[in-house]
C-alpha cells in the first residue's frame, strides 16, 4: 500500500492550476478516488482519499470551505464519500453536505454529534440528511417529544438514533414505517404505542430490523395474553432461533415463553420475529427456527 500525506491549499486554485493539477494526477494516479471525512468542531476538515484498490491513500487538514470540496472533488475526480463524521455545528455540517451534493459526490453514511450548546430540531437535521441511505445521530440536546411530525416520510437504509426522547408512535408509523433498519435509544414510547406500530407493521412496512434499547416494554402485554386482536397473526415461540441482527450477523438464542413471538405482513409481506433480550425490544425479518 502507498500512503501520501500532505497539506493542500486549494482555496484560490483557478480553473487553469486546477486543471495542471488534474493532469499530474492523472499520469502519476490514473484512477478515480473514494473519500472520508470529518468536520471537527473547530471547522477542520479531515479528509482520506483512497482508490478502489485502495492502494494509494492521501491525507490532507484544511479549514472547511464550500470551495474547498468543490476543488478536491474536481481534481481528484471523487466518486463517492463512504463516511461522513460532522463535529461542528449544524450550520457547518449542512454547508458540507450541500457542497458535496452541489460537487456531484455522493455521500453513503454521515454520523452527527451535537453541540452542546445547539438545540436543532431533530426532523430538520434529519431532513438534511434525508437522501443519504445511512444516517447515524450519536449526540442530540433536543428532549421534548414531538407529537406531531412536520417532516414527510424517511426511507433511511440504514436510521441510528441515540437519543431517542422526542420520538412519537406518529414518527414510528408514519415518519420511520419505512426504514429498512431502525436503531433507537432512550425511548419512552408505552406498551399501548409499540402494539400500534405492531400493527402497522403487520398493515405494511419496508421495516426489516428494530432495536429499541433501554425500553420497558412487557412483551406480553403488547401481543401475548390475548391481547392482539384475533385477526393479527401473532404466534408464540419458544426453543432456539437463529436470528440476524441489522448488520446481517447471525446469533442464535433460546427464548422461553411469553419472550418471542412471530407476527406476519398482509398482502404475503415478510414474516418477522418480535423479542426481548437485555432490556431491548426487536423486530427482524431474518429468522430461522432451529430444531434443536
Amino acid at each position: 500500500m502507498i500512503h501520501y500525506s500532505g497539506l493542500f491549499n486549494l482555496a484560490m486554485t483557478s480553473k487553469k492550476s486546477c486543471k495542471a493539477v488534474q493532469k499530474i494526477l492523472t499520469i502519476y494516479f490514473p484512477r478515480q478516488y473514494k473519500m472520508t471525512c470529518v468536520l471537527n468542531a473547530a471547522g477542520g476538515l479531515i479528509i482520506k482519499l483512497s482508490d478502489a484498490s485502495s492502494r494509494v491513500q492521501f491525507g490532507t487538514i484544511f479549514y472547511f470551505h464550500a470551495q474547498f470540496i468543490s476543488t478536491l472533488v474536481k481534481v481528484f475526480k471523487i466518486s463517492s464519500c463512504t463516511q461522513l463524521n460532522l463535529y461542528d455545528r449544524f450550520a457547518n455540517n449542512k454547508t458540507i453536505i450541500d457542497a458535496l451534493k452541489d460537487a456531484g459526490c455522493e455521500i453513503s453514511n454521515v454520523a452527527m454529534c451535537e453541540q452542546s450548546y445547539e438545540k436543532t430540531n431533530p426532523e430538520t437535521i434529519l431532513n438534511v440528511f434525508r437522501n443519504i441511505p445511512g444516517v447515524s445521530i450519536q449526540k442530540l440536546n433536543y428532549r421534548q417529544v414531538i407529537p406531531k411530525p412536520e417532516t414527510r416520510p424517511f426511507n433511511f437504509k440504514n436510521l441510528d438514533i441515540r437519543y431517542g426522547k422526542w420520538i412519537s408512535i406518529k414518527h414510528l408509523t408514519e415518519t420511520f414505517i419505512d426504514c429498512q433498519r431502525l436503531h433507537l435509544e432512550e425511548s419512552v414510547l408505552s406498551n399501548a404505542e409499540m402494539k400500534s406500530f405492531l400493527k402497522r407493521w403487520i398493515e405494511g412496512s419496508k421495516m426489516r430490523f428494530l432495536c429499541i434499547e433501554y425500553s420497558q416494554f412487557n412483551l406480553k402485554q403488547i401481543i401475548g395474553e390475548n391481547s392482539f386482536p384475533k385477526h393479527f397473526s401473532a404466534t408464540d415461540l419458544v426453543g432456539r432461533v437463529e436470528i440476524k441482527n441489522g448488520a446481517g450477523i447471525s446469533n442464535t438464542h433460546r427464548m422461553t415463553e411469553g419472550q418471542c413471538y412471530i407476527i406476519k405482513q398482509k398482502k404475503r409481506g415478510p414474516s418477522a420475529v418480535v423479542y426481548q433480550s437485555d432490556a431491548k425490544l426487536f423486530l427482524s425479518t431474518e429468522f430461522k427456527r432451529l430444531r434443536y
